[in-house]
This record gives structure tokens, C-alpha cells and sequence, in this order.
């Protein structure tokens, strides 16, 4: 019995010392490598670190990364970040020897992003081969993560330049990237200080056209977010041509055929007065304007305004002169009307100066226009009449120039003024007063003669 006793003292014994025997075994540094935020493995660590080559900031979204293979071997690259060059922890890992580290925007900049040093990320490199513990750290970089500048404007300056104005928002750019229709066409320096408004200006371009900006600023390879884009205009181009057309001696027609594109509105004078405003349309090729209420016998000026992003650009003036004003003429200096013995007709004779006379019968049914004779005539004959009534016969001369349209009203006043409202005076004229001549026709072959 005690035998049996003592050999099982002696196998648990040699239990004991097997378990210790293994577990003293395994290598006592791997539990103390693999701790923190290294991945675990077994086996011996890479010897050689990987060498950083590019870390660089692309926005505040995304950060670029290549580094070089030290060790001859292929493994899995660990990327560290830490955002006080202390505490680092495993962010992303690859099997290339590239990676780009992509975060959702604002990313790696706050929302509100204003500028400031406490923007800044460090990085480094470890490798783990497959079955072994990771390599040696490489060494640390710490990329510049910049606010975006905020565009403010893109201002007209004439037919051929523009004008773009942004705030710096960061404060450890090196300048700034101008980019003009998705082209790099500038850099620029640095403003004095977050908050500062810089500008860029850019000539050659043709007129009327339209052009997008955008702004970003950079520190060596690293680069902010663009900035919004703002679309400027160039001045419009002046028009080609400009006619000008008198149409009568209270009225002239100007018009005008534009010359390229983005012409946001017009304005038309006649010498310093604003005679027409308007906006346009996208396929505007010509103004025009119909300008009345003017004075006879005055030359006029006008000239064109086009606007377009902000900016004007003037026409060549044109100039007409309306017609000379059309005088009124003297009166009727006589009239004879005498009925012709027998026959119910009536001989009409009258003398002055003037462009024409119209003759206005008033018989036995009212007036009615008898006849419009011209200038060389000073005579006729009124036939059809009836017996045995009066007529009366009244003679309005008139001068009148072809241009004129419209009826004058002093001619509606002097037929008025003789009790007449038959047909109306003549176009545009200007008349004299009408005198009468009266005759009677009871018996058709008894005479009167009457002025």
C-alpha cells in the first residue's frame, strides 16, 4: 500500500515538472512584443524598418503614403497615427508598398475649420512578415492638414482681365494654387495671417466670355481642399455697328447688333439722358429703341451701354437730326366763288403762299371735303351741285413735309373754329386760319359774290 502511495507521489511530481518544463519553453519577449498596438506573431522581428518616402496631405480627407522595403521579404505594412507624437495606434494596413488613407470630410480638419497648428497628424511605418513579429518602427512624419480658403469673389475688370479675391483660412501655408476653368494657371503667396483677403488678377482673356475660379492652398507637396468656385464674366464686347434712322421730326429709330456672349442688360442714351434700360436674354443678337416726343430740327446723340459681369462696355455715338420744323402758312390771302349762269356749278378762284388748300363745301346735306389742290393750283370748278340751296366754301391752306406723321392739331382747331367737323385735316400739316366764301344757288343763274 505504501508503494502504491509513494509512486503516485511520484508521477504527480513528474506531471508538475513536465508542465513547467513546457511552458518555460516558449520564448518569454514574444507576450511583451505583441502587447500594445503591434499584431502578434511568432518567430523573430524583420530587422530592417521600412524607409518613409512620401507622406502627404491631400486635403482634409486623405493622406498619401509610399515607403521602400528594407528587409527583402514581403509582408503586411502597418500604418501608426498619432495626434501627439505619442500615443500611436494601427489606423490601416497594406500589402503594398503605397497606401492612401481616406477619411470622410472634414476628415482630419473640423467642421468649422478656421486654421491652427493643432491640425497636425504623425505617422509611421511598421512590417509584419507573415509568422513574425513586426519590424522596427521608420521614422515619424507629421503632413500639414490645411483649412481650404474661402473665395470671395471674381470682379470684372474690363474686356480682357478678371479678378479673383479669397480669405486665407490656414496659417502654415506655404501659398496658395489659382485655378482658372479646372486648369492651374497661378500660385501666390501667403496672406499676413489667418483671416487675410489676398487677390489674383489675370489678363489676355477675349471679351464677354466666362470664366470659373477656384483656390487651394499648399505647404511643399501637401495641399488643402478646394476652395467653392465662383464664376466671373469678362465686359462685353462692343457692338459691331449702330444705324440710326430719322422717321420723322418728333421721332428717331436707333438700333444696334451685338458682338459675343454673357450680356446681361443694356442701356440706351440720348446724349446723358437714360432714354432705355433692359435685361437680355442668352440669344439677344440686337437692340433697338423708337424714340419719340422729340423736337423738329435738333440733332441728337446716342449711344449704347451693355452690361455684363458688373461691368460696361460703351458703343460708338451715333448722331441724327430730325427735320426742320414745319411752319404754319399764311392764310388764304383771297377767294371768289361764283356760281356759273345756268348750270349748277360754281367757278372757285384763291390766291398766298403756301403747300396746298383744301376746299370744304357745306350744301344742303353738311360738309364735305371738295377738293386737296397743290401749291401751282389757284383755281377750279365745283360741279353737281344742286338748286336751289347756298353753299359755302371754305379755303384752309396748309404747308407739309412729307416726314411728318400724325395729325397736327392746330389743323383740327381751324376747321373746328369754322364750325366744320368733316373729314380730317391734312397729315401732319401745319394750317392757317380758313376763310369762306359763300354763294347762292336758289335760281342757278342768279350771282352772289361773298368773302
Amino acid at each position: 500500500m505504501n508503494n502504491k502511495k509513494n509512486l503516485l507521489r511520484i508521477g504527480i511530481a513528474m506531471g508538475v515538472f513536465v508542465f513547467l518544463l513546457v511552458g518555460l519553453s516558449f520564448p518569454k519577449h514574444a507576450k511583451a512584443i505583441c502587447a500594445g498596438p503591434d499584431p502578434c506573431g511568432s518567430g523573430t522581428t524583420p530587422t530592417a524598418a521600412p524607409t518613409l518616402n512620401v507622406v502627404q496631405a491631400l486635403g482634409g480627407s486623405s493622406v498619401y503614403f509610399s515607403w521602400t522595403n528594407n528587409d527583402g521579404g514581403a509582408g503586411t505594412y502597418y500604418i501608426y497615427q498619432s495626434t501627439d507624437n505619442v500615443t500611436f495606434s494601427v489606423v490601416a494596413s497594406t500589402t503594398a508598398l503605397s497606401f492612401n488613407l481616406l477619411h470622410v470630410y472634414p476628415g482630419f480638419l473640423p467642421a468649422s475649420c478656421v486654421g491652427g497648428s493643432s491640425y497636425k497628424y504623425y505617422y509611421y511605418i511598421k512590417e509584419a512578415v507573415s509568422g513574425q513579429l513586426v519590424s522596427p518602427a521608420s521614422a515619424t512624419a507629421s503632413p500639414i492638414f490645411m483649412c481650404p480658403p474661402t473665395i470671395q469673389s471674381v470682379s470684372t475688370v474690363s474686356q480682357t482681365q478678371l479678378t479673383v479675391s479669397w480669405t486665407d483660412n490656414a496659417d502654415d501655408e506655404a501659398g496658395f494654387y489659382v485655378y482658372r476653368d479646372g486648369l492651374l494657371v497661378a500660385s501666390s503667396q501667403p496672406g499676413t495671417g489667418t483671416g487675410s483677403t489676398l487677390a489674383f488678377g489675370e489678363a489676355a482673356f477675349t471679351c464677354g466670355t466666362k470664366h470659373t475660379y477656384y483656390v487651394k492652398a499648399y505647404n511643399g507637396a501637401n495641399i488643402s481642399d478646394n476652395s467653392a468656385t465662383l464664376t466671373g464674366v469678362t465686359a462685353p464686347c462692343a457692338p459691331t455697328s449702330g444705324s440710326i434712322s430719322v422717321v420723322s421730326p418728333t421721332q428717331i429709330t436707333v438700333s444696334w447688333t451685338l458682338n459675343g456672349t454673357w450680356v446681361d442688360a443694356y442701356q440706351i442714351y440720348r446724349g446723358s439722358y437714360l432714354a432705355a434700360s433692359q435685361t437680355l436674354n442668352a440669344n439677344s443678337t440686337g437692340v433697338s429703341l423708337q424714340d419719340s416726343g422729340l423736337q423738329c430740327g435738333t440733332t441728337y446723340s446716342y449711344l449704347l451701354r451693355l452690361w455684363g459681369g458688373g461691368a460696361s462696355t460703351n458703343s460708338a455715338t451715333i448722331t441724327g437730326t430730325t427735320p426742320s420744323c414745319v411752319s404754319a402758312p399764311a392764310p388764304v390771302a383771297s377767294a371768289l366763288a361764283t356760281p356759273v349762269s345756268g348750270s349748277p356749278s360754281i367757278n372757285s378762284s384763291w390766291a398766298g403762299t403756301f403747300d396746298g388748300v383744301r376746299v370744304y363745301l357745306k350744301g344742303p346735306t353738311g360738309y364735305s371735303l371738295a377738293g386737296d389742290f397743290a401749291s401751282a393750283i389757284k383755281a377750279t370748278s365745283f360741279a353737281g351741285l344742286k338748286c336751289p340751296y347756298p353753299y359755302t366754301a371754305y379755303y384752309l391752306a396748309y404747308n407739309n413735309d412729307p416726314s411728318v406723321s400724325g395729325t397736327d392739331a392746330s389743323c383740327s382747331s381751324a376747321l373746328s373754329n369754322m364750325g366744320i367737323s368733316g373729314p380730317a385735316a391734312p397729315t401732319g400739316a401745319k394750317c392757317a386760319t380758313a376763310i369762306s366764301a359763300s354763294v347762292d344757288m336758289r335760281f342757278c343763274t342768279q350771282q352772289f359774290l361773298g368773302n
